[in-house]
């Protein structure tokens, strides 16, 4: 399974493929393609994985909910070009000052060793677009060391505030570092551009000191992840997300989202001590910390709002929106004794309430652990609304009451566009965009891909509408130019139950568009077949057993070259549902009914 590992010590384990997703054992019912995102063993090849065409986008933002029920950002490296198998200096990456000597071992290793006052060290040239006021982490394996140095003159990045570990320990910066020992250094970088400088020398000349370094690691968060080998020289690895059910923990399958903007700044700690528009604002409550262990597993501090009794509120600064339009207001919550807890959305362009928080349902109490009581489980609480004709700016609370005692810890701010929160991004002093989530199979021989007919079958569940497009594409078959060969299509007509179709075809380009529509309340799975054929254009549907139709269309089946999930290139990759994919199986041939209502019982 793809669970975490909490062990500083594995964050350099083995992992040599960058962007692939993991397969299930091939079945035996004739199916060429069967992968079962509920067991994951080893790599497949005939995938692609990437947060569309500049996967770097993505790397610093995508969270998902892990086998212990914590979210936690996906597994991602900053750095590129990380293998280190040549003998002369890598693509991306530098000498720092140069002086002393740096050998390149052809091995996945980089010797550095200083003489007498000499800086032998490097850094990565491409580490930008960094999120202001988030922590990021980066280390490495020292497989050798000679001359007892410590942590800090092997390490650093240019932005103060370091904070080091060893071994996923963190450690003074004067520790003395031995072989075999795992580096980091934590910062909260204050720019979007960064140096993280590597070797000995890293803050000024040393001697008679020598470092042998493999497996440079870069991350977001407070502590260093597995190390995820990167062979590109132009994007940075992003790994997919096996999600689980943060009550039951069961694997709820590959999470597949489209883009989205957390516009809520300084999410994870509702900061209110910057004055740059970024801050949160408290009025009458009494804003602290709290340190806790936090949704993502770690030990930290939470923004702690209380008041004993009387008006108070907790509130973000103006974020800006379109008017008439969905959007989700989204957090972290837990109980530390109070007896209220109420949510608001304000809006800033008229002076008055979206969201009241007098409603009944604005107290969210009940959910994190009821009135006077203390919960250890947080809650994420989310809010949907819609901003009337002419609001341009919102103020989103966590909190905000007239009468009661409030005591309550926040963590993990987000405002998005669309009706569902999708996974967790975080920010720091400015707003963070996730990139689409894509697979793509670009060799579809490897499929066995049968020109004449075939049958897929998908079993997954939608999790949110979160866009407004009416038929967002979550897979098919494509070929260059783009053409739309067969695209599967959900249908976002009501916003509490997304629904699936497929219908007829048309002759230029060949393609399939909705027509019949089958609704399924959001997170609730469902299996869906479609057998077609290229012989009389025929198409039959079959949703939890049931076949729903049969439709016949006219023109000519195109010659697909490549298998999409959730991308629609002749659409400008618009068109997307987050989705938990479970099982995906394609056959070669057209299934009869029977077979289709057997297959999706």
């Amino acid at each position: 399974m793809n669970r975490t590992r909490l062990s500083s010590l594995e964050a350099f384990g083995l992992r040599n493929q960058r962007n692939r997703i993991y397969p299930a054992l091939e079945a035996s019912d004739g199916s060429t393609l069967s992968l079962d995102f509920t067991q994951m063993s080893s790599l497949d090849s005939r995938f692609t994985f990437s947060s569309s065409s500049t996967p770097s986008v993505q790397a610093s933002t995508a969270t998902y909910i892990n086998s212990q029920g914590l979210v936690r950002y996906a597994d991602h490296n900053l750095f590129t070009n990380t293998a280190w198998l040549g003998s002369t200096l890598p693509t991306n990456w530098n000498l720092l000052i140069g002086t002393g000597t740096i050998t390149w071992n052809a091995n996945g290793s980089v010797t550095m060793t200083a003489a007498t006052s000499q800086r032998p060290a490097i850094n990565h040239s491409t580490i930008t677009s960094i999120n202001p006021g988030m922590p990021h982490t980066f280390g490495y394996l020292a497989t050798g060391v000679s001359g007892s140095p410590q942590i800090s003159q092997i390490i650093s990045s240019n932005i103060a505030g370091e904070i080091y570990a060893i071994n996923g320990v963190t450690v003074a910066s004067s520790t003395v570092v031995q072989s075999n020992d795992v580096v980091s250094c934590t910062f909260t970088p204050t720019t979007n551009n960064v140096t993280a400088r590597i070797g000995p020398g890293s803050t000024g000349p040393q001697s008679d000191m020598s470092v042998t370094a493999s497996r440079p690691q870069f991350n977001i968060g407070s502590s260093l992840q597995l190390y995820a080998a990167n062979t590109s020289t132009t994007a940075r690895y992003q790994a997919p997300r096996f999600d689980y059910s943060p009550t039951t923990l069961t694997a709820r399958g590959l999470l597949i989202e489209g883009s989205a903007t957390n516009l809520a700044t300084r999410s994870d700690d509702f900061n209110t001590s910057f004055s740059d528009g970024s801050q949160w604002s408290p009025s009458s409550y009494t804003s602290g910390i709290l340190s806790t262990t936090l949704p993502d597993g770690t030990n930290g501090d939470a923004r702690r709002i209380s008041i004993a009794s009387g008006s108070g509120s907790f509130r973000s600064q103006t974020i800006t929106v379109t008017a008439n339009t969905s959007y989700t207001w989204s957090f972290w919550a837990r109980n530390n004794g109070g007896s209220q807890a109420r949510y608001r959305v304000w809006n800033v362009t008229a002076g008055s309430s979206i969201v009241d928080y007098t409603l009944s349902d604005s107290n969210y109490v009940s959910l994190i652990g009821g009135a006077g009581n203390t919960s250890s489980t947080w809650v994420r609480v989310s809010v949907r609304f819609t901003t009337p004709a002419g609001c341009t700016g919102v103020y989103v609370y966590p909190c905000s009451s007239d009468s009661g005692s409030v005591d309550l810890l926040v963590w993990g701010a987000q405002l998005e566009a669309g009706s569902g929160a999708s996974s967790y991004i975080p920010t720091g002093a400015a707003t963070v965009t996730r990139a689409a989530d894509r697979l793509t199979m670009s060799n579809i021989a490897l499929m066995q891909w049968n020109q004449t007919a075939g049958t897929f079958l998908w079993d997954m569940d939608v999790q949110a509408e979160t866009n407004t497009s009416s038929f967002p594409a979550f897979a098919g078959m494509y070929r260059a130019g783009p053409v739309r060969v067969i695209r599967f299509q959900l249908n976002n007509s009501s916003s509490t139950t997304p629904r699936i179709g497929s219908g007829t075809w048309t002759a230029t380009p060949s393609s399939i568009v909705t027509d019949s529509l089958y609704t399924r309340p959001v997170e609730t799975p469902f299996k869906a077949a479609v057998a077609f054929a290229n012989t009389g254009q025929s198409m039959t549907y079959c949703i939890n057993g049931t076949v729903q139709t049969t439709v016949t269309g006219t023109g000519t089946l195109a010659t697909p070259t490549l298998f999409l999930m959730h991308q629609d290139p002749s659409a400008a990759d618009t068109e997307y549902f987050p989705i938990h994919l479970r099982r995906l199986k394609y056959w070669p041939t057209n299934l009869s009914s029977s077979d289709l209502r057997s297959i999706t019982t």
